[in-house]
């Protein structure tokens, strides 16, 4: 068996970096890897290859080369049977939406697909007759591509229902006729038209009402309620990949994510559930759930277009603080430390970054320019004063929106703040600043690793991650074995942030590489920092020497207690910063 490796080169090579080849061929490994895998428990391994990398020396040791070539021969098998399998299941229609245009953008013919995804947005579909759009939007969309597709252009891809608030955009290509692929699709009668245009899009298994059905009441994404929509239809898994032009892997994740929220792990017993609650669920489809209005994102629209996600805990009328998180974690809070804090009187709004939870990923970010970004956030909110508070890797960006939003805020808090980050110290026996140092370290690694972890994502993944993370960290292992809830709050937080994008994580990691451009003179609020005095992820002494340079007004040091005095002891620490004293110490 060849064991060449599948995807090609690594994310983040460059061409001056050929002479790393090796390391970015255990990139394809891991990424091909665990694409491919079914079974999410692997996650060990990664750890483990992200661990060797940083021991690396000028030559390659024997384990890692061991490591690396059993882990082709297993990529490679497992691409080779999947490859089989889709020759075996033989060549089909795709399940496609189509129409034919003639040049002048009348209509030849169509299928039922594309009248039923067309029907809101232009009425009848008529053949002969020319396509009559209800929205400018769509219209101006439509001609544009069409347009530029008789000007020579290639395939263009089309976006339509983009007008209506509160409805989710369609999309379907545009391509000439003359240069349509063999899809089986019957078109050959229109295609015979010269100058003939052909517009695919995705036909939709469900109707509106069942997949509305599926969404609110199985709470499941509308992907989901597709691939279940077909399943309880009777189809195996692959052949309702095939059925929704997808590929069976693609399906598979959908499934592993159904079950993970079903909490199942048999699709016969899925379906029985589904059915059964389908058909419970039709007496109950006008009644819609909304999340509770605490744990709903709001948005806040930038000049250029992005939007910043935040949650409001607490008491509407409170003090204002606004709360930078971690870019892993998300803007979550559970449900007994927001009451405490409307007791306390506090409004505390929780600000995803860009490429964090739900905010507009922006490629060029750095903490300068999120700083002004929250310039305009305060501007949106009407809040012309609010206090600033952030924790472990959100520490630089609080610092940076200090000294940007300068009078602006009245006090800034930290709490077990990560604020340089030492590439040369040796993490290797404490597993997440190990895994956080490589992923920083190693440019090539992020992309796929972090990926991987959205891929494979699971309260089961997360847990396990977290109890390994936390094994090096006596103080916090005994909060969390303490404190059983706290340890679901961690995996409700990462699970809420992980599951919808990574991309902010790695920019942030690629911004730790370069270290952070801070002015202490330029921060002229009070600073008050929380330290946890047995905290392993944070070490007292590196914390200290991280704020020494920002001189803050006041410092508490939580002896015995770990990194996650952040999470365990928020209302306290949120208390202390709402009450200490607007004067710099």
């Amino acid at each position: 068996m060849s064991s060449a490796p599948i995807g090609g080169r690594a994310h983040g090579l460059g061409e001056g970096e050929e002479a790393r080849a090796p390391y970015a061929l255990l990139s394809d490994v891991i990424a091909s890897l665990y694409a491919y895998a079914a079974d999410p428990e692997n996650w060990e391994d990664l750890l483990r290859f992200t661990e060797l990398v940083d021991r690396k020396e000028e030559s390659l040791p024997k384990d890692l080369l061991a490591e690396i070539s059993r882990h082709l021969e297993e990529a490679a098998r497992l691409a080779e049977e999947r490859m089989a399998q889709s020759e075996a299941s033989g060549a089909q229609p795709p399940p496609a939406a189509f129409l034919a245009l003639d040049g002048r953008g009348r209509l030849l013919t169509f299928n039922e697909a594309m009248a039923a995804q067309l029907r809101p947005l232009t009425g009848a579909l008529e053949e002969g007759a020319t396509l009559s759009w209800n929205a400018r939007e769509d219209r101006s969309a439509f001609e544009e591509a069409f347009a530029a597709l008789k000007d020579g252009a290639g395939a263009r891809l089309v976006r339509l229902n983009i007008h209506a608030p509160g409805t989710l955009p369609v999309f379907g290509f545009l391509l000439d006729g003359a240069r349509l692929p063999q899809t089986g699709l019957p078109l050959s009668a229109a295609l015979s038209q010269e100058a003939a245009v052909v517009f695919l899009m995705p036909a939709r298994a469900l109707s509106f009402d069942e997949e509305v059905l599926s969404a609110s009441l199985l709470g499941l994404s509308p992907a989901e309620a597709r691939l279940v929509g077909e399943l309880t239809r009777g189809l195996a898994l692959k052949e309702a990949a095939r059925a929704l032009g997808i590929s069976p892997n693609t399906a598979r994740n959908q499934l592993a994510n159904v079950f993970e929220k079903f909490g199942l792990n048999r699709q016969g017993d899925l379906i029985r559930h589904v059915a059964e609650l389908m058909v419970l669920g039709a007496h109950l489809s006008g009644v819609r759930q909304s999340p509770p209005e605490s744990d709903a994102r709001l948005y806040v629209e930038l000049p250029d277009g992005r939007r910043l996600a935040y949650r409001e805990y607490g008491a509407r009328e409170g003090k204002p603080v606004l709360n930078l998180v971690p870019a892993i974690t998300g803007s979550f809070l559970p449900r007994r430390k927001a009451e405490a804090l409307q007791r306390s009187n506090i409004r505390l709004i929780r600000v995803e970054r860009p490429g964090t939870g739900g905010s507009t990923f922006d490629p060029d970010m750095t903490i300068q320019s999120f700083a002004k970004d929250l310039r305009v956030f305060m501007d949106r909110l009407g809040l012309e004063r609010a206090l600033l508070y952030g924790s472990a890797s959100a520490a630089p960006f609080v610092l940076a929106a200090a000294s940007e939003l300068g009078e602006r805020v009245e006090r800034a808090g930290l709490a077990a703040p990560r604020i340089d980050v030492h590439l040369e110290k040796d993490y290797r026996n404490n597993p997440a600043l190990s895994f956080y140092g490589s992923l920083i370290r190693n440019g090539w690694l992020r992309r796929g690793a972090l990926q991987l972890l959205r891929q494979k994502l699971s309260r089961k993944i997360l847990s396990g991650m977290m109890q390994r993370f936390f094994q090096s960290a006596p103080a916090d292992a005994a909060r969390l074995k303490a404190d059983p809830a706290l340890a679901e709050e961690l995996l409700d937080a990462l699970y809420d942030s992980l599951s919808l994008q990574v991309e902010g994580v790695i920019r942030e990691s690629e911004l730790a590489s370069g270290g952070y451009q801070l002015d202490p003179t330029q921060i002229r609020c009070p600073l008050h920092v929380w330290l946890g005095g047995e905290d392993t992820q944070v070490p007292l002494e590196e914390a200290r020497e991280g704020i020494a340079r920002f001189s803050p007004a006041s410092l508490r040091v939580f002896e015995g207690e770990g990194h996650l005095i952040s999470a365990a002891r928020l209302a306290e620490i949120l208390d202390e910063l709402v009450h200490a004293s607007s004067k710099a110490g």
